[in-house]
């Protein structure tokens, strides 16, 4: 099994830095010539089955992929992103700053939101899923950055803080290979090279 991980490109709140979490979020001028270059650099890589998330700067990164696709693109809820409850549309940096200080950051769940923890069983989910139905498939997953990494983490069997550590920028490319005994091989990681140095994303953080 070939599993490809994508996440979105740039938004107007990355930009400004704003958390996004389940907010639909708009797609900037670098975002959407961003997702053009993963639609090229996808293009001659035909897959089987065809995942994105039902949020808009997910689902419009998708769309711009799927033009060169012949699988049918199927949203489901289980790659949203995290969901940040009250805390939503707020300053990223000050969230995240704040969050990583706490006793146990991977298990705070801010009011109507989920946790870390959260995520990653969410992840687990959908990995599980895909895993068993097309097992000796290729599929593409396009997603958000928070839930592609706890993907990243459950098929490589990592911790949820292992996986909170996991770079994933703007419109990079991840592929792993599955074998029949779940074994996991990372073969691309965190890819931008597709984009040039003049789409590459600069984020205000690290966190």
């Amino acid at each position: 099994m070939i599993i490809t991980l994508v996440r979105h490109g740039e938004t107007t709140a990355n930009e400004s830095d704003d958390l996004q979490g389940q907010l639909p979020g708009e797609l900037s001028e670098k975002g959407v010539a961003q997702s053009h270059a993963l639609a090229k650099e996808l293009k001659d890589h035909q897959f089987d089955f065809f995942f994105s998330t039902d949020l808009k700067r997910g689902l419009d990164t998708a769309k711009a992929i799927a033009q060169f696709q012949d699988a049918p693109l199927v949203t489901d809820p289980l790659l949203r992103e995290r969901n940040f409850g009250i805390y939503q549309g707020t300053n990223r940096t000050k969230f995240y700053t704040h969050e990583r200080s706490l006793p146990d950051p991977f298990s705070h769940k801010p009011e109507k939101g989920e946790s870390f923890a959260d995520l990653y069983n969410r992840a687990a989910l959908f990995v599980r899923k895909i895993k068993k139905e097309y097992s000796d498939r290729s599929v593409l997953v396009v997603s958000h950055g928070d839930i592609v990494r706890m993907c990243l983490g459950v098929l490589q069997g990592l911790t949820v803080e292992e996986s909170c550590r996991l770079r994933q920028s703007n419109a990079c490319i991840n592929v792993l290979h599955v074998d029949e005994d779940s074994q996991c091989r990372l073969v691309k990681f965190n890819d931008v090279s597709h984009l040039g140095d003049e789409l590459k994303s600069n984020n205000k953080s690290e966190l």
